[in-house]
């Protein structure tokens, strides 16, 4: 019994010893595991901080998810220096104390700074997305760390990086302000005519004002509003820039293309419902000129279409005026301003600038485009100060009075009319245009040329611009022959004229301008001048008369079958249409 019980006892205590060997082992592996899992979990924190630029916009009152990923991508592509180097899964890490879990997010104001509320949005305990929301105006600064850990078993690292961004809040954009010093603004819109290849730009503010723009490290007012602009009509008009003038107004910039309209809609990024809209009228920029820069006339008279002016190249849209003034009354008043030739009146002796004044839709509408002026000297002196004389091509005076002569069928004889030295002549009448024809040479303005039609005299009348007439014989004998080839002779016996045909040398057209050239000048068809008709699709578009042999035709529009008929005239005499048919394409 006692042996058993020694036995027993011993049995106790081996068992006893085993355990606690066991337990030991257990503690050791424990230990073991726990060292092994320490240094699989080594902690790395970035020391470059991210988001330098990066930054969120909301209205006070809006609501605004930041998801991490969004954030990653931006880092990894514009982070300067740091590209692709977090890791796309990282997420928000939020820190864990024995108090419990702080935030993954912290909002810190700067001076004046903005109120910011947020929610974290997690998933599977991970922090992925914060929702924000605006409380106060101005802009705050979020700072946290990006976490990242290797999703294999056998992870062995965590990193972190840290971030700030900026937060702007801003007051919830009401509406569009167009500032800049050409625009009219009001409530129903902008109208804004411009000239085809100009660029304009289009200063704004979004309203209300104060909420425009923001400073980052100083006194925060509001954050700053963009604008987007879009346009109804590319082909017209391009936006061909959109961006920030400086922390107050943004702006974008119209390039006017071709003649026409188009709408430009300008808004808020932030609320499209707080718009602007602006219609751009592309006009053809029009041509200004006047007939004369310099003009002496005499004092007491009333000189009647002595000066003109001339309106080319306008548009279909576009309307053009005139007005003409005098800088002193006294020396020339002006009846007809608005006309296109006015009508003059002199007073006493003396110097004016006389002033045509045109204005069309852009320079009426657009404040930063001024009309065009075109100033005329004049000099108004005293009866007793005329000198008039009439000269011929070779050098003879022809005095008041005078007889000149043709000699043979043909003949022509140029002259020129002066007044106080300079050239004047104005007009020039031929009381018998049978015996002698007043022509105009070309591209000279003063002179007239006088050609011998067939036998017989003429009285010449020659106007100066100063009203003062000239009149002298025009006598026209037969040649050595004593017949004239310009004559034929009818059934009756009476030698009556024949009007000649026109030819059409050419027809070209160039930028929307058709260019129609005669192969004769009108004295060469025996004729005074021509007669030209225009027919766009069948229907008469012009009709006018001409005596030049070339034709400039504007605004000739596509797709179009255009007829342009021409016919010679002397008086009521008239020949039969040349007709030439062209399809514009």
């Amino acid at each position: 019994m006692e042996i058993r019980k020694g036995t027993t006892g011993v049995r106790r205590r081996h068992m006893k010893k085993k355990k606690v060997i066991k337990t030991l082992v257990v503690m050791a592996l424990s230990s073991l595991t726990f060292a092994v899992n320490v240094q699989a979990l080594t902690i790395t924190t970035s020391s470059h901080t991210y988001g330098s630029s990066y930054s969120v916009n909301i209205q006070k009152g809006e609501d605004k998810l930041i998801n991490a990923s969004e954030m990653v991508a931006y880092f990894n592509k514009y982070e300067e220096g740091f590209t692709n180097t977090i890791e796309p899964s990282a997420y928000f890490y939020k820190t864990g104390s024995p108090s419990g879990p702080s935030p993954a997010v912290t909002m810190e104001p700067l001076t004046g700074g903005a109120s910011v509320g947020f929610t974290e949005l997690t998933e599977s305990n991970i922090v992925k997305a914060v929702r924000i929301s605006g409380t106060g105006v101005g802009c705050t600064r979020m700072k946290g760390l990006f976490e990242w850990k290797n999703s294999q078993t056998n992870a062995t690292e965590i990193k972190r990086y840290p971030y700030q961004v900026g937060i702007y809040v801003h007051m919830p954009a009401t509406g569009i302000k167009v500032i800049n010093s050409g625009v009219s603004d009001n409530e129903n819109g902008i109208d804004f005519y411009t000239y085809v290849g100009s660029k304009d730009r289009f200063d704004t503010n979004v309203l209300p004002f104060e909420s425009s723009y923001v400073t980052w490290d100083k006194v925060s007012y509001n954050a700053l509003q963009t604008i987007q602009a879009s346009t109804s009509n590319q082909d017209i008009a391009k936006i061909s820039n959109v961006g920030s003038h400086d922390w107050s107004n943004s702006f974008f910039v119209v390039n006017a293309l071709k003649e026409g309209t188009a709408t430009i809609k300008v808004n808020s990024t932030y609320n499209e419902k707080a718009a602007r809209t602006i219609k751009i009228n592309a006009l053809t920029k029009p041509t200004y000129s006047v007939s004369e820069t310099e003009m002496t006339l005499a004092g007491e008279s009333i000189m009647e279409k002595r000066i003109h002016s001339t309106i080319s190249n306008l548009g279909n849209l576009n309307k053009a005026s005139v007005k003409w003034t005098s800088s002193d009354e006294s020396v020339l008043s002006i009846d007809d301003d608005t006309s296109l030739n006015p009508t003059l009146e002199t007073g006493n002796p003396g110097k004016a600038t006389l002033t045509c004044t045109f204005t069309d839709l852009v320079s009426q509408n657009n404040k930063s485009v001024s009309p065009t002026k075109i100033n005329v000297n004049v000099t108004v002196k005293g009866n007793a100060d005329i000198e008039n004389k009439v000269i011929t091509d070779k050098n003879t005076l022809i005095n008041d009075g005078d007889i000149i002569k043709a000699t043979k069928e043909g003949d022509e004889i140029l002259i020129r009319v002066e007044e106080y030295g300079k050239e004047a002549g104005f007009k020039c009448d031929s009381s018998d245009t049978e015996v002698c024809e007043v022509l105009k040479p070309d591209n000279q303005i003063y002179s007239f040329l006088l050609r011998k039609k067939s036998e017989g005299t003429s009285r010449i009348t020659v106007e100066t611009t100063s009203g003062k007439i000239i009149t002298f014989t025009y006598d026209s004998i037969s040649d050595e022959k004593g017949n004239d080839n310009q004559k034929a002779t009818t059934s009756s016996g009476v030698r009556k004229k024949q009007l000649k045909k026109p030819k059409i040398k050419s027809l070209k057209i160039k930028k929307s301008t058709m260019y129609v050239k005669i192969k004769k000048k009108p004295s060469k068809y025996n004729a005074t001048g021509f007669e030209i008709k225009i027919k766009r699709n069948g229907k008469t578009i012009i009709k006018s008369k001409w005596k030049k042999k070339k034709l400039k035709i504007v605004n000739v529009r596509k797709n179009c079958k255009y007829e342009i008929m021409i016919r010679t005239y002397k008086g009521k005499k008239k020949s039969k249409w040349t007709t030439v048919k062209k399809k514009v394409r």
